[in-house]
């Protein structure tokens, strides 16, 4: 398996992407992988890997790359998002 991660241009800056597929075999059908709110962490790069090992070539973008292009690896929740009032979360007394 062949994987490495390269930068995209875009006009924020350059975004970072996690690329795996096959060694042999290609050309290769291409899934574009989302993250999920919780963001770039190592499961997902996991999941990468078991889709290439089928045959794809997998791309997972990193989608919060205006903020951190960093991995968040060993980490159970990802990317933690700062709390901000009425965007992230109610105020308790809100909640019921």
């Amino acid at each position: 398996m062949v994987e490495f991660e390269t930068d995209i241009p875009t006009p924020d800056g350059a975004m970072n992407i996690f690329v795996v597929h096959p060694e042999e075999g290609g050309p290769h059908s291409v899934v574009l992988f989302y993250v999920d709110a919780h963001g770039w962490r190592d499961e997902l790069r996991d999941i990468c890997r078991r889709l290439a090992s089928v045959g794809y070539c997998v791309l997972l973008p990193n989608l919060y790359y205006r903020r951190s292009l960093e991995w968040y690896p060993g980490s159970e929740h990802g990317f933690v998002f700062p709390r901000r009032e009425g965007i992230y979360h109610r105020p308790s007394a809100e909640r019921h």
